[in-house]
């Protein structure tokens, strides 16, 4: 995680000093004199884009939450749904020692939804 913060902004310094470069008159700080202005703001936008994206997205990547790792793909989710689903099923045969119908499961999953117990339950593994 500090790497890829460290090359975002790496990556924005470098944009920052070449934009600065391109206007010279201004500042007197020259790193490349070979391209025109409007060429050097060109070229330091792209490195100062690519930080911020590597930056921000390393902040929203969530790397040391494990709930974020099993949830990232549209199959993982679908199986911890159907895990959920199994798991309130057994725990409604152990409550009532009997299948529940579909409106019935509904209900029993709304119950323990509304109560905010349904997170512990999953938890309980």
């Amino acid at each position: 995680m500090k790497k890829r913060l460290i090359l975002g902004l790496a990556l924005f310094s470098l944009g920052v000093a070449v934009v600065l470069s391109s206007i010279t008159g201004m500042t007197g700080f020259v790193i490349s004199d070979n391209f025109g202005a409007s060429i050097n703001i060109i070229l330091g936008l792209v490195p100062i884009v690519a930080g911020l994206i590597i930056i921000f997205s390393d902040r929203h990547r969530g790397d040391d939450d494990n709930y974020s790792d099993r949830m990232r793909g549209r199959d993982s989710l679908r199986a911890h749904n159907e895990e959920a689903h199994h798991r309130m099923i057994r725990r409604y045969i152990s409550e009532h020692g009997r299948e529940p119908s579909k409106q019935e499961l509904k209900e029993y999953i709304r119950k323990y939804h509304e109560t905010d117990e349904l997170a512990d339950i999953m938890d309980e593994g």
